[in-house]
């Protein structure tokens, strides 16, 4: 009898530590999802926009960001893009497609260097030939009237935005993806998929959240940011 409750006891005890364990991460859980459903509404609320870089300056006297605890000035490197002239070529509600977008289109571009279904689409929008065509998704109150002209106005300073382009291309390289060992023996006798070997480098879409403004020139449609 002195055994059994001893088990027992034993077992109430391992079973309000699980609990114990359990309810928190199960709180840390549901406060993730919460917060990535957040995060995403958020940036479907944002406005998006086609720019180009224009390459990088340092700024010696350039103010901290709000989010700094310092209020000395110091130095950093600006990335400038240049914003062209841009506007919505296509706006998609849930009522015909069932989602809500907004395709924005910037640049412009010859009829004869552009495809037939490219040229229909523009002609039956009635909008002018664009270079290049983004679709963005965003929520029904973000979507904007076909034909809107966007420009640089549609970011203040002090904002965060999120910048999105692709990598510079740096070809066959070896270095940073050095061979040595693949594989085993005769067992398993291969080379097991994902293996890490040499390869282009370089040239990928990559995307860098959080990207602070430091000011923005409507004159010139010209933006800097915080570079990394």
């Amino acid at each position: 009898m002195l055994m059994s409750g001893s088990v027992s006891r034993r077992r109430r005890l391992q079973q309000l530590l699980l609990m114990s364990v359990v309810r928190p991460l199960q709180f840390l859980s549901c406060l993730a999802v919460v917060l990535y459903f957040i995060q995403v509404w958020l940036l479907l609320c944002l406005p998006a926009m086609l720019a180009l870089s224009r390459g990088f300056l340092s700024c010696l006297q350039c103010p901290p960001s709000p989010s700094s605890a310092s209020s000395s000035s110091s130095a950093f490197v600006l990335l400038l893009l240049r914003f062209l002239s841009s506007s919505s070529t296509d706006v998609k509600t849930p009522d015909k497609e069932g989602f809500s977008a907004l395709q924005i289109g910037c640049g412009h571009k010859k009829e004869k260097h552009l495809t037939k279904p490219e040229v229909c689409h523009f002609r039956a929008q009635g909008v002018p030939l664009n270079r290049k065509l983004r679709e963005f998704p965003v929520t029904p109150d973000a979507l904007l009237p076909l034909g809107t002209s966007l420009n640089v106005r549609h970011f203040v300073p002090d904002q965060y935005v999120d910048i999105t382009g692709t990598t510079k291309g740096k070809g066959f390289q070896l270095s940073h993806r050095s061979g040595g060992s693949t594989g085993q023996r005769d067992a398993p006798g291969k080379v097991f998929p994902g293996k890490k070997m040499v390869g282009r480098m370089g040239r990928e879409q990559r995307t860098v959240k959080n990207v602070w403004v430091y000011k923005i020139d409507p004159a010139r449609n010209l933006m800097w940011v915080k570079g990394q």
